[in-house]
């Protein structure tokens, strides 16, 4: 699965299973804030461009309840700071 527009991507990387029968899901995806620009969002979203979450999304189909792994977010935030910062070091 993939789903993309101008402010963010969500794609299905981890997997999961969508059971039409039993009426349920479970399935983890990850979504992606692209670098939109400044006038759109009303306020920039550098901090967290190119941060992605995984995002699990489960349950009966007509109740589906999703959550965000946040110790994989903060992980993801942290390597993306640090590449930010670290990478015009490396090339100079």
């Amino acid at each position: 699965m993939k789903i993309s527009n101008e402010i963010g991507r969500c794609y299905g990387s981890r997997g999961g299973k969508v059971d039409i029968g039993a009426g349920s899901m479970d399935y983890t995806t990850r979504v992606s804030v692209v670098g939109t620009p400044r006038a759109r969002m009303g306020r920039t979203v550098e901090p967290v461009a190119r941060v992605t979450v995984p995002v699990k999304v489960s349950g009966p189909l007509d109740r589906l309840a999703w959550n965000i792994d946040w110790n994989v977010a903060a992980q993801e935030a942290l390597k993306s700071q640090v590449t930010q910062k670290l990478t015009p070091q490396i090339q100079a």
